[in-house]
C-alpha cells in the first residue's frame, strides 16, 4: 500500500513538489477561487508498467488537492500488467480504474476517460506530472463564468539531469510543457496543453471527444488532438471561451533521452505532420492562427535575442538560436509532407514536384520562405570576419547565404503582397524579419555600439542621469542642452530600469525605430488606397530605401517616429467630415468624428514632446500640417497648425534663444545658398578613396531610383487618383534646402522626409490602378525591382562601415583614457570617430586636429612632435591625451582629407620624441600622453 503524502507549494514561489526546487520565473499573482458547485472529475491516461513510479505520483497529487476532485479516473491503455497493478493499489481508495475502450492511442484512452467521468468538468493530466495543491481549485473556479467551455493550465518541465543548455524555453512543447510565449495572466487561448487542461463534460460530449486518428500511440511524438478537439469544442457556441489560468500548475517529468538533438528534431517534424492534420480537419486558417503568431514574433524574437546576449557578452546563446533555426526547419518539413500527404500527392516532400507550378509557388511562399530566410540569414552572420572589413565596409564580408535571404524574403514578400487573400500577419512578418536582417545584423556582429554619434548620445544621456537640469555654459555639444527631450527622457528610462547608461540598449536603436514607423506609414498609405496590394509595396520600397542612416540611439529617429505618426493620425482621423477638395481620400469606414478631441489631444502631445527634443522636425511637421490644412483645406487642422507655431516659437524665443543667437551669424551664411547647402553634405569624388566613390555613387543612384519610379507611379496614378496631399507632402522640406546646410546634412533630411510619400508613387509605377485582378507587370517588376534596391541600400547603408563600427580594442583605449584623465585634461585625437568619446564630457576639452583647416592638417604631417606639442601643451591643461584608433584612420584616409598611413607616421614620430610616453597600444588603437618640460605657443 502507498501513503499519499500532501503536496505543498512554497508562500513565495512556485515548487517542485517532488524535489522541493522553486521555479525559475516570478511567483504569480495569488487568486481567490471562486466557490462553484460543480463537481468535477480527474482523467488520467497511462500505458505502460516503466512509468509506475510516475503514475503513482499523479495520483498521490490529485488526492492532496486543496479542493478533492468528486472522482479520479485512471485509464489503462492495453496494458494488462499495469492494469492490474492499478486495481491491486487503487481499487481500495475509490479511483475508478478502467481499461480503454478503443484501440491504443493516447485519445481511446481519454475518451474512455470521458464516459465514466460523472463530475460536470473533467480534468485532464499526464501520468508522468504531478499537480500543485491548488491545481483543481484554481481550473475550477474559472468556470464560474457560464461562457467558459475549458480552462487550461501552465505546465513546468522537471528535467531529470537539468535542462539542456541549447535547449530553447521557445520550444518546450517539444517536451509537453508550456513555451515563453503564451500568456502570463489568465487570457483566452485557442487550445490547451494535454499534460493540464480541461472541460465541461457537456462540451467533450457534444463535440464526440478525441478523434481517434490523432494523437500519441505510445512513445510515438505525435499530438495536436487537443488543438484539434478544442477548436472543435470552441465551434459549437458562438461566446464560448476558453481560458488559459498560468496559476493552475503541473510539473511534467522530462527524462534525459527527451534533451537530446535527435529527439528534439524528430518531436519537431512529427508536431508539422500533426498540424498538417490538424489543418487539413480545420481548415488552416484556424489550425495555424497561433502557430503563424508564435514563428513570426516568438520564435524571431528569442533568436534576435539569443544572439543579442553573445553581441553583449551576456551567456551564449549561440546554440539556442541554432534550436530555434533548426526546430522550425524541422517543423516546416513536417508540414510540408504532411500537407503533400494530405493532397494526396505522396509521403515524400520531394514528390511535391507534381503539384502545380502556381501550387508549389504559392505553398512555398506561405510556408517555406520565411523559415529559410532565417536560416539563411543566421548561417551567414558565423562566417562574417570582421577583421578583414576593408574601403567598401561589411559589403565584400556579407556571404552568399546573406544576399540569398534577403533574395528569398523578397520574392516571397512580392509573392505575398500581389495575392488577393495575403494575411497581415504574415505580410507584418515578412516586414519585421527584412528590417531584422538588415538593421540588426551590424548589432548582432559588432557586439560594440554602431557609430561614433551614437555613443555622443550615450555620453549626453550619460549627462543627463548625473546632472538634475541643463548647463548652458557647456561649449562641447552645447545644442544639446537647449534641445534636451531625447536624453533626459532616456535618462529617466536608465535610472528607472536600474541601467548604469543608455548603452546597453542603444545597441538595438536601429531595428526597434524601423520597426516603430511600420504602424504609421500603414495608416498613412491606407488612407490614401484601399489597395492593399499598394499599401505593402509602398512599405517595401520604402525599407530598400532609406539608407540615410538617421536610424541610430539619435534624438532624430524618435522625432521622425512622432512626426509619420503625428502625419498619419492627421490625415486619418483629424479630417473634415465633408471634404471640400479631393486632397484626400478617406477611407469611408474610418468615422472622422469618433473620439476627435482624444486624437487632438495626443497630436499635441506628441508636438510637445517634438519641440524641445529636435530642431528640424518641427519645421518640416509645420510645413506638412499647412500643406494639409490650408492646401488641401482639411480646415480641422488649423488648430493643431496653431498650437505647433506657438509651442515651437515659445521654446525657441523662451529657452533656445540664446543658442540660436549665437549661431544666427553661420546660419545666415548659408541661407538662400541653394547649390552650396545642396552640395555640402556629399563626399569629395576626387580626394576620396575609390572604394568610397563607389559607395558615393550607389547612394546617388539609389535615391535617383526611388524618385524616378515616384515620378512615374504619380504620373499613372494621378491619373485616376488625382490627389494632391500625397505629392505635396513629398517636397513638403524641400524649402528647408535654401535655409542652412544644417552641418552638411539638410539634402539627406530633405531625402529622408519625403521618402515616405515617394515610396507610395514609386510603388504606383506597378499597381496605378486598384484591382485585384492579374497584373503580369506587377507580378514581373515588383520582385525584380525591390532585388536591384538590395544592392543599393548595402553600398548606402553598409559602405561606410570601416568607420562606423569599434572594435573591443578600441573600446579598451577609451575606457583607459576616461579611466585614468581627471577632469580638465585635454582629449585629442584626429576625428571623433572613438568610442566613448564624449564620457562625463563637460569634464574634459577636445581637439580634433584632421577636422581643422587644410593648412593645420599639413603642420600636423610635416612637424607632428611641433604641432601636437604645441596643440597639447601642459601649461593649458594639466593633462593631455591623444587618442588614434582604426576608425579615425579610415575615416581620414577614406574621405582623402589626409594621406594614406598618416596617422601611424604622426604616432611613431611623437612615440620618437621624449616629450610623449605610450599608454596603450593595440593593432586598432593607440594612447599617448603629453610629459616634459611646457612650452608656449607659437607667435
Amino acid at each position: 500500500m502507498t501513503t499519499y503524502p500532501l503536496v505543498t507549494t512554497g508562500s513565495t514561489a512556485p515548487s517542485d513538489p517532488l524535489t522541493g526546487s522553486t521555479c525559475d520565473t516570478a511567483a504569480t499573482t495569488e487568486t481567490t477561487a471562486v466557490a462553484t458547485d460543480l463537481t468535477t472529475s480527474v482523467v488520467i491516461c497511462a500505458y505502460t508498467v516503466l512509468r509506475w513510479p510516475d503514475l503513482v505520483h499523479a495520483v498521490a497529487s490529485v488526492f492532496s488537492q486543496s479542493r478533492p476532485p468528486d472522482q479520479i479516473v485512471v485509464v489503462i491503455d492495453h496494458s494488462p500488467a499495469l492494469l492490474q497493478r492499478a486495481l491491486d493499489e487503487w481499487a481500495h481508495a475509490g479511483v475508478s480504474v478502467v481499461a480503454s475502450r478503443y484501440d491504443r492511442g493516447l485519445s481511446g484512452a481519454r475518451n474512455t476517460g470521458i464516459e465514466v467521468a460523472t463530475g460536470d468538468v473533467v480534468l485532464f493530466l499526464d501520468d508522468d506530472a504531478v499537480a500543485e495543491r491548488d491545481w483543481v481549485d484554481r481550473l475550477v473556479s474559472a468556470y464560474a463564468d457560464p461562457r467558459v467551455l475549458g480552462v487550461g493550465g501552465r505546465v513546468r518541465p522537471r528535467w531529470a539531469g537539468g535542462r539542456p543548455a541549447w535547449f530553447p524555453r521557445e520550444f518546450d512543447w517539444v517536451v509537453g510543457c508550456s513555451y515563453r510565449g503564451l500568456p502570463v495572466a489568465r487570457s483566452e487561448i485557442r487550445n490547451f496543453i494535454g499534460a493540464n487542461m480541461s472541460f465541461r463534460r457537456d462540451a467533450l460530449t457534444a463535440a464526440g471527444g478525441f478523434r481517434h486518428e490523432l494523437g500519441r500511440i505510445g512513445t510515438v511524438p505525435s499530438g495536436c488532438e487537443e488543438t484539434e478537439l478544442c477548436i472543435r469544442v470552441h465551434g459549437q457556441s458562438v461566446d464560448g471561451v476558453l481560458l488559459y489560468e498560468p496559476a493552475a500548475e503541473v510539473w511534467h517529468s522530462v527524462p534525459s533521452q527527451r534533451g537530446t538533438w535527435s529527439y528534439f528534431r524528430s518531436r519537431c517534424y512529427a508536431e508539422g505532420v500533426s498540424k498538417a492534420q490538424v489543418s487539413g480537419m480545420v481548415g488552416a486558417r484556424r489550425g495555424l492562427s497561433s502557430e503563424l503568431r508564435y514563428v513570426l514574433f516568438t520564435i524571431t524574437s528569442g533568436i534576435v535575442t539569443s544572439l543579442g546576449r553573445v553581441a553583449l557578452g551576456r551567456g551564449s546563446g549561440v546554440a539556442r538560436a541554432l534550436a530555434m533555426v533548426v526546430g522550425l526547419a524541422a517543423t516546416s518539413r513536417g508540414y510540408l509532407a504532411g500537407r503533400a500527404r494530405s493532397l494526396r500527392l505522396s509521403a515524400a516532400l520531394p514528390d511535391l514536384l507534381t503539384a502545380t507550378r502556381r501550387e508549389r509557388l504559392a505553398l512555398l511562399a506561405r510556408v517555406g520562405a520565411v523559415p529559410a530566410a532565417i536560416v539563411l540569414w543566421l548561417a551567414s552572420l558565423g562566417r562574417i570576419d570582421l577583421g578583414q572589413m576593408g574601403d567598401l565596409g561589411l559589403v565584400p564580408l556579407l556571404p552568399i547565404t546573406f544576399w540569398a535571404a534577403l533574395a528569398v524574403l523578397l520574392v516571397s514578400f512580392c509573392v505575398q503582397v500581389l495575392r488577393p487573400r495575403s494575411r497581415t500577419s504574415v505580410l507584418v512578418g515578412h516586414v519585421l524579419l527584412l528590417i531584422a536582417i538588415l538593421h540588426a545584423t551590424p548589432s548582432i556582429l559588432y557586439g560594440t555600439l554602431r557609430y561614433s554619434w551614437a555613443w555622443k548620445h550615450v555620453g549626453v544621456t550619460d549627462f543627463f542621469m548625473r546632472h538634475a537640469g541643463v548647463d548652458r555654459s557647456l561649449r562641447e555639444l552645447s545644442a544639446y542642452q537647449y534641445w534636451p527631450g531625447f536624453f533626459t527622457t532616456n535618462a529617466m528610462i536608465s535610472k528607472l530600469a536600474g541601467l548604469r547608461g543608455a548603452e546597453g540598449y542603444a545597441i538595438w536603436a536601429p531595428p526597434f525605430f524601423n520597426a516603430l514607423l511600420l504602424g504609421p506609414l500603414f495608416l498613412i498609405f491606407s488612407t490614401f488606397t484601399r489597395d492593399r496590394r499598394l499599401v505593402w509595396a509602398a512599405i517595401g520600397i520604402f525599407f530598400l530605401g532609406s539608407w540615410v542612416g538617421q536610424d541610430y540611439f539619435a534624438p532624430q529617429a524618435c522625432c521622425y517616429f512622432l512626426f509619420l505618426t503625428i502625419v498619419a493620425v492627421c490625415i486619418r482621423y483629424v479630417r473634415s467630415s465633408r471634404p471640400t477638395s479631393r486632397a484626400l481620400v478617406p477611407d469611408t469606414s474610418v468615422a472622422p468624428d469618433r473620439g476627435q478631441p482624444l486624437v487632438l489631444g495626443a497630436v499635441v502631445l506628441m508636438m510637445a514632446a517634438i519641440v524641445p527634443t529636435h530642431q528640424l522636425t518641427p519645421l518640416v511637421l509645420i510645413g506638412a500640417l499647412v500643406v494639409l490644412a490650408l492646401l488641401c483645406r482639411q480646415r480641422r487642422l488649423a488648430l493643431p497648425l496653431l498650437l505647433l507655431v506657438g509651442i515651437t516659437a515659445a521654446w525657441n524665443l523662451l529657452f533656445a534663444w540664446p543658442w540660436l543667437s549665437q549661431n544666427l551669424a553661420d546660419i545666415g551664411s548659408s541661407f538662400g545658398q541653394l547649390g552650396a547647402n545642396a552640395n555640402s553634405g556629399f563626399i569629395n569624388l576626387a580626394t576620396a578613396s575609390r572604394g568610397q566613390v563607389l559607395v558615393a555613387q550607389m547612394d546617388r543612384l539609389l535615391s535617383v531610383a526611388v524618385v524616378a519610379l515616384a515620378l512615374v507611379g504619380f504620373a499613372r496614378h494621378f491619373r485616376t487618383r488625382r490627389e494632391v496631399a500625397l505629392p505635396l507632402l513629398a517636397l513638403t522640406p524641400v524649402p528647408l534646402l535654401f535655409t542652412s546646410d544644417y552641418d552638411g546634412e539638410m539634402i539627406f533630411r530633405i531625402y529622408l522626409f519625403g521618402l515616405p510619400f515617394a515610396a507610395f508613387y514609386a510603388a504606383a509605377a506597378f499597381l496605378p490602378r486598384e484591382t485585384a485582378g492579374r497584373n503580369w507587370w506587377a507580378r514581373v517588376s515588383l520582385p525584380l525591382v525591390m532585388l536591384l534596391l538590395v544592392p543599393g541600400f548595402a553600398f548606402s547603408y553598409y559602405g561606410k562601415e570601416e568607420v562606423n563600427y569599434f572594435s573591443p580594442q578600441e573600446l579598451q583605449a577609451a575606457e583607459l583614457v576616461y579611466g585614468i584623465a581627471p577632469e580638465g585634461s585635454q582629449i585629442v585625437s584626429a576625428t571623433s570617430d572613438f568610442p566613448w568619446g564624449f564620457t562625463n564630457y563637460e569634464m574634459y576639452d577636445y581637439e580634433r586636429f584632421a577636422l581643422e583647416d587644410p593648412r593645420t592638417r599639413q603642420q600636423v604631417l610635416a612637424d607632428p612632435v611641433g604641432t601636437l606639442g604645441d596643440m597639447m601643451r601642459l601649461q593649458s591643461h594639466h593633462h593631455s591625451y591623444l587618442v588614434l584608433t582604426r576608425a579615425q584612420r579610415f575615416d581620414v584616409e577614406m574621405t582623402g582629407i589626409m594621406p594614406p598611413g598618416s596617422l601611424d607616421h604622426i604616432a611613431q614620430a611623437l612615440l620618437r620624441s621624449p616629450d610623449f610616453v605610450l599608454l596603450y597600444q593595440s593593432p586598432d588603437a593607440v594612447v599617448i600622453t603629453r610629459v616634459g618640460p611646457t612650452t608656449e605657443a607659437s607667435s
